[in-house]
């Protein structure tokens, strides 16, 4: 495929992205919850774009395609969701709030901007394998969460789960890429003694590690 075959692909990805229909009900210049909304979609758009054209300048000039460790220091930027490097593997922290609702395992509406990216990524480079891992705070479950969970190993595991099938049934990573684990509190990035603490000890993290298969 020539490279002007190559970029009329990526342009006609960009069109079909942003000609998705939105309802947009009258008045929604006033909107301000809307507008949000829609201006982070449009960059999310963006960076796929941006992501996609350089692969395939890549590809094109016959060069080595970048790692995924700076594209996604790159789309992630500015954001609630943390990249680092441990050696060959590439960790992304989805912060727990983000993700969920407090005493909730369905995932939030705002998590689907970020997983969009992650699985963006993910589809990007076909040789990563991912290990899903959740994280809890110190505080055992309690309420009708108890019921469910009966500690925080149960806890952990169900909710790096839930992201795992989000990112198979909603962005179409194929299953065979995942391992789910769960650590309950075991892995704290801080103390638990602060609501803040806590907060920054929930998380599920990504752990990208190049050797899966196509």
């Amino acid at each position: 495929m020539s490279v002007g075959a190559r970029r009329a692909l990526v342009a006609g990805l960009v069109l079909v992205g942003l000609a998705s229909p939105v309802a947009v009900r009258a008045g929604a210049s006033a909107d301000r919850d809307l507008i949000g909304q829609l201006d982070r979609e449009i960059i999310a758009l963006k960076q796929k774009v941006r992501i996609l054209e350089d692969r395939l300048a890549g590809c094109a000039s016959g060069g080595e395609v970048g790692t995924v460790y700076p594209e996604l220091v790159q789309v992630f930027s500015g954001g609630p969701v943390a990249v680092d490097r441990v050696g060959g593997t590439t960790r992304v922290t989805l912060p727990g709030d983000l993700l969920f609702s407090s005493g909730s395992l369905a995932l939030r509406e705002e998590a689907d901007f970020a997983l969009d990216l992650l699985a963006t990524a993910l589809k990007l480079h076909m040789d990563l394998k991912v290990l899903l891992v959740g994280h809890t705070d110190a505080d055992p479950p309690s309420g009708p969460f108890k019921k469910l969970f009966p500690s925080n190993w149960e806890l952990s595991y169900s909710r790096a789960l839930a992201v795992a099938r989000a990112l198979v049934e909603g962005h179409g990573v194929p299953y065979t890429r995942f391992t789910v684990a769960g650590r309950a509190d075991l892995d704290p990035l801080t103390g638990n003694d602060t609501p803040e603490g806590r907060a920054t000890n929930r998380r599920v993290v990504a752990h990208l590690t190049p050797g899966g298969s196509k």
